[in-house]
C-alpha cells in the first residue's frame, strides 16, 4: 500500500505593525543629503512613510527608546495561532526569521527563537528553528516547514518573521557620513506570522500546492559591516544591484514554481511579492504582464519590512476580505544572499 503523503496548508495568519508613522519629511530633516530629500524618496523608491517601534527625537532624530523585534514577533505569532483556532499547547513547531535580532546576546545559538518560545510558553517537545535571513527568508522557512510537517508526523508549525531596523539607527549620522542612508529610507519595522497545518485539520482545506527555493551565493544585495571610521556595523543596501537583480531572480522563482506544478498565473487571485521598493516592484509587475490589481502592496505605507512583508500582506488581505476560500495565491521573494523562491497556495 502506498504511503499517505499529507497535504499542508495555511491555517491562520497574524501581523503586527507599529503605530508610530515616520514620514519621508521627518527622516529627510536629519538624513537628507545631495538632493536625496523626501520628494526623492517618494519618486525613486515609491515610499511615502514607514513604521518604527519608537518615535524619533525631534531635536536629534535618534529613536527615543530601544526597539525589540520579539515584541512584534510575539504579537504576530499569538494572532496567527488564535486565527488558526489553536491553543498555545497545540503548537508543534516554531520557525523564527529575522536579521535584526536585539543585541549580541541574541545573535547566536538561536537565542531569539528560544526567547520567543519562552514568551509564548510553548511545549518543550517541539521543533524550534531560527533563520538569520533578510527579505527572502519567509518563503524558504515556509517551504522547509511544509516538508518538516509532512516528514515528521507533526500537525503544525508556526513561521514568524520580524524586522526592527530602527533600533540600529540610534546614530543616523554614521549612515549619512558613510553614504548608506538609503537603508534608513527603505526599511521599516513590522512582523508577520503564518500557521502551517495539515490540511485535514483546516476548515477551509487550504493547501500549499508547490514551492520553489534557490540561492545564488555570488550575490549579496545587503551587507552588515563596519564602514569608514565607524566601528559598529551598519545595514548597507546595494541599491543598484537590487534594482538590477530583483526582476531576474523573481522571474526565475516564478518560472521554477511553474515548472514544478504547471500553474497558469492567469488563474492566480493574488500575488504577494517581497516589497523591495515601489518602483522596482511595479516595473517588474509590468514587465511580467501581471495585472496590477492582483498584486498586493504596502511598501508605500510601511517601507520594506524584510521577511515579514509577504506574511503581513496575506494577513491584511485575509482580515479585510480581499481573498476568499479557494483562491490561488502566489508568494514570491528575493532577498540578501541571494535567497529567492516562490510558493503557490490555495486558501
Amino acid at each position: 500500500m502506498a504511503a499517505h503523503i499529507p497535504t499542508i496548508g495555511i491555517a491562520g495568519t497574524g501581523s503586527h505593525m507599529p503605530e508610530t508613522v515616520i514620514s519621508n519629511e521627518e527622516l529627510a530633516k536629519f538624513i537628507g543629503k545631495d538632493g536625496k530629500d523626501a520628494a526623492w524618496a517618494r519618486e525613486k523608491l515609491g515610499i511615502t512613510e514607514r513604521r518604527f517601534m519608537t518615535r524619533l527625537d525631534p531635536e536629534t532624530g535618534f529613536p527615543v527608546a530601544d526597539a525589540d523585534e520579539l515584541d512584534m514577533a510575539e504579537n504576530a505569532a499569538r494572532k496567527a495561532i488564535a486565527n488558526a483556532g489553536m491553543d498555545i499547547k497545540d503548537v508543534d513547531g516554531l520557525w523564527y526569521v529575522s536579521c535584526t535580532q536585539k543585541g549580541h546576546r541574541r545573535h547566536h545559538f538561536s537565542s531569539s527563537a528560544f526567547e520567543l518560545h519562552q514568551r509564548l510558553n510553548l511545549r518543550a517537545n517541539i521543533e524550534l528553528l531560527e533563520m538569520d535571513a533578510g527579505c527572502g527568508g519567509a518563503v524558504h522557512a515556509m517551504s522547509g516547514a511544509r516538508k518538516l510537517i509532512a516528514g515528521n508526523g507533526a500537525d503544525n508549525m508556526v513561521v514568524v518573521a520580524s524586522n526592527a531596523p530602527s533600533r540600529y539607527y540610534s546614530d543616523w549620522s554614521s549612515y549619512v557620513a558613510n553614504d548608506v542612508y538609503l537603508s534608513m529610507y527603505i526599511f521599516g519595522d513590522g512582523a508577520g506570522a503564518a500557521v502551517l497545518r495539515r490540511s485535514e485539520k483546516i476548515f477551509s482545506g487550504s493547501e500549499i500546492l508547490a514551492s520553489f527555493t534557490a540561492v545564488d551565493p555570488e550575490k549579496q544585495l545587503m551587507l552588515y559591516e563596519p564602514r569608514g571610521n565607524h566601528p559598529a556595523p551598519l545595514y548597507i543596501i546595494d541599491g543598484r544591484s537590487v534594482a538590477a537583480s530583483f526582476g531576474i531572480y523573481a522571474k526565475q522563482a516564478l518560472e521554477g514554481l511553474q515548472a514544478s506544478t504547471a500553474v497558469d498565473l492567469k488563474g492566480v487571485s493574488r500575488f504577494y511579492f517581497h516589497q523591495v521598493n515601489g518602483q522596482v516592484l511595479m516595473k517588474f509587475v509590468e514587465k511580467a504582464g501581471l495585472p496590477k490589481e492582483k498584486v498586493a502592496t504596502h511598501v508605500d505605507r510601511y517601507g520594506n519590512v524584510a521577511a515579514a512583508a509577504t506574511l503581513v500582506l496575506m494577513d491584511e488581505d485575509r482580515r479585510h476580505g480581499r481573498v476568499s476560500e479557494g483562491d490561488l495565491c502566489v508568494f514570491c521573494t528575493v532577498g540578501a544572499g541571494v535567497q529567492y523562491g516562490a510558493m503557490l497556495v490555495r486558501l
